[in-house]
Order: structure tokens, then C-alpha cells, then sequence
């Protein structure tokens, strides 16, 4: 696998990424795996992708496809603000499982949702450690039939290759598996609810809901229970100020508006890595 690796651009023995068929070049960082998320220089993979970097008071932004996003190193907060078509343009917050940092004077953030929020699909080679990012609009623009056969049978085997390291998974995760209780007071938060915060630190609401870890999405608001504002919230009642530790570096206080109860209606979606 290695050969394979090195005949197609990239570096055996270190994690790649690959973005539409071609491995993104790391000059003077390159891409590492901190609390299970994959890490990348952010201005690389934000070229690669066809969007730019900008960096300046602390914060650095990302541009491409109508889509902004600002990360602040050692913050899980990103603001995602839409520049074009139906979306607004005002700008919302959204939580993720992993915060952006700085590392040898470069900044790292996660690149499955860098990727993700710029309506890429992502997958994980794990024959070569590599993460594999399709824009289909852009490789499939001028395809012809050809092409999309080769990604069509390249789509298929990444397809078992996720199956097989998702039936692996959910083998330890049943192994393992404790019975969650749903089971919450009608004015408490509990699993699957609704929730409305206000966020002191940034003076604005956070509309969240709280599922378990596997059905989590930073993006559409969907909050693990797991996660350090799952673990603030659960349990507390509107009008409650919570405490929010995603470090020691990071903390905020939260006061929760309102609670509207929900159940497991089997419409979220499970995870896919």
C-alpha cells in the first residue's frame, strides 16, 4: 500500500489528504489525529479545496462555496455565515467535538468539518490512513461516462471499506453497550429535547439538541450528551446559568431560555465516520 501511496502523491507512514483523486501537499506541517478527530493545517487544505485563508486578531477565516467559517484556536465554537443563495447571511454559532489549535506556528482544525461544511462528502481510507474528500460538483462538472464509472467503483469500495469499520465498531460499542434512560422531568433538560441558550460570552442564543454521541452533528446543532455542553445542560431547568468547561483555557456560561421536550422518533441519523 505504501507504493500505492507514494506512486499517487502521498507519504507513506504519515495520514493523508486527498481531495478529489490528488493528495493535498503539507510543505511545513502535516496532518495528525488528536482526541480521535483528524487535524490539518488550515491553509492548505483551505487551497486545496479551493477556497482561502485569511488570519488576523486571533481568529482565522475560511472562504468558499458561499460559505465563511471562523474558527478561534482553543474555542469548539465556529461561526458559519452564508454569503449567497436561500441561507441567511447573518451568521450563526455552532459547537464542534474539537477544538482548533496552534502547533509549531501553525494553526490545525478539523477537517472533516471544514470539508462537510462546504458540501463535501468525506470519507476514510484506512488501507493508505487516508482522508478522502470528494466535491462531486467539481469532479463530476465535465465528467464523462468513463470517469464516472471509475468514481462510481471508487464510491462502492469506500463504501465497504466504511461498512466494515462501522460493523467493527458497533461490535465493541454492543460489547460494551449500557441501557440509556430518555426518561426526564417535564420541566428538565433530558435526551433528545430542544433546547434555547443564551450564550453570556458571545450575547446571542444557541438553539441545541441533545442525542447521544453517535447520532451527533456540530453542524446542524445536534449536541452529544457526551460533549461538554451536553454534560452542562442535561438535568437543568429553563432559567438554570450553567457552566460550560471545554478546557482550562476555554469555559463560558450559559442561561437556558427554554426546553422543549422530544423523544426518539428514529428521524436522526446515524453518524457515519
Amino acid at each position: 500500500m505504501d507504493a500505492i501511496k507514494t506512486a499517487l502523491g502521498g507519504v507513506p507512514g504519515q495520514i493523508g489528504v486527498m481531495v478529489n483523486g490528488e493528495y493535498v501537499k503539507f510543505p511545513d506541517a502535516v496532518p495528525e489525529v488528536t482526541g480521535g478527530r483528524t487535524m490539518v493545517p488550515v491553509r492548505a487544505i483551505v487551497e486545496a479545496l479551493g477556497g482561502e485563508a485569511d488570519m488576523a486578531g486571533g481568529k482565522v477565516t475560511c472562504k468558499a462555496n458561499n460559505t465563511s467559517l471562523t474558527f478561534t484556536p482553543g474555542s469548539s465554537e465556529v461561526l458559519v455565515e452564508y454569503t449567497g443563495g436561500e441561507l441567511p447571511g447573518d451568521g450563526q454559532i455552532f459547537p464542534m467535538d474539537c477544538a482548533p489549535y496552534i502547533k509549531g506556528g501553525r494553526t490545525y482544525v478539523p477537517v472533516r468539518f471544514v470539508a462537510e461544511a462546504w458540501g463535501c462528502a468525506v470519507g476514510w481510507d484506512a488501507d493508505t490512513s487516508t482522508v478522502v474528500i470528494v466535491d462531486v460538483d467539481t469532479l463530476l462538472g465535465n465528467a464523462t461516462f468513463d470517469l464516472m464509472d471509475s468514481f462510481a467503483a471508487y464510491c462502492a469500495k469506500q463504501e465497504k471499506n466504511r461498512n466494515d469499520s462501522r460493523i467493527r465498531y458497533l461490535q465493541r460499542m454492543v460489547s460494551t453497550a449500557k441501557v440509556i434512560s430518555t426518561d426526564s422531568g417535564e420541566d428538565t433538560v433530558g435526551l433528545f429535547d430542544k433546547v434555547v441558550a443564551f450564550h453570556e460570552k458571545l450575547g446571542r442564543e444557541m438553539t441545541l439538541r441533545i442525542v447521544t454521541t453517535l447520532r451527533s452533528d456540530a453542524g446542524k446543532g445536534l449536541i452529544s450528551k457526551e460533549s461538554p455542553v451536553g454534560k452542562a445542560i442535561l438535568g437543568r431547568k429553563a432559567g438554570d446559568r450553567v457552566h460550560v468547561k471545554v478546557s482550562n483555557d476555554v469555559q463560558y456560561d450559559m442561561v437556558i431560555r427554554s426546553i422543549e421536550k422530544g423523544e426518539d422518533d428514529e428521524s436522526l441519523e446515524i453518524r457515519q465516520y
